[in-house]
């Protein structure tokens, strides 16, 4: 019995992992719709994820949401950061999860490709 928990647990944060990539990809679509309505733009920084699922104050003619159905969370329950622009690709930006710790800013962090 104590060979098969282990197991099972890796196999666990593997799938889970895996999700929260499935998921990641989501949003970054949404992003892409949302940047075609808005002649190439993304949402700032200040603005992040929720514009995808909230339209924003003011008068946004362009917005066509909601993109996404709820604020995008990874596998463990923790909403994924924004960051724009993204470290790897600066007219992208980085869609992070915060792992199985949940805690950002740590070695196990999934970043979006």
């Amino acid at each position: 019995m104590t060979m098969v928990v282990p197991r099972l647990m890796g196999r666990q944060t593997h799938a889970n992992v895996d999700a929260t990539k499935i998921s990641i990809a989501g949003v970054r679509q949404a992003l892409k719709l949302y940047s075609l309505d808005h002649l190439g733009s993304l949402p700032t920084a200040s603005e992040g994820l929720s514009v995808l699922t909230t339209r924003p104050a003011g008068d946004d003619r362009s917005w066509r949401g909601p993109y996404l159905d709820s604020p995008p969370k990874d596998a463990w329950g923790t909403e994924l950061r924004y960051q724009f622009p993204g470290r790897n690709n600066p007219d992208f930006p980085d869609i992070i999860s915060a792992g199985p710790d949940r805690t950002f800013d740590t070695t196990d962090d999934i970043l979006g490709e």
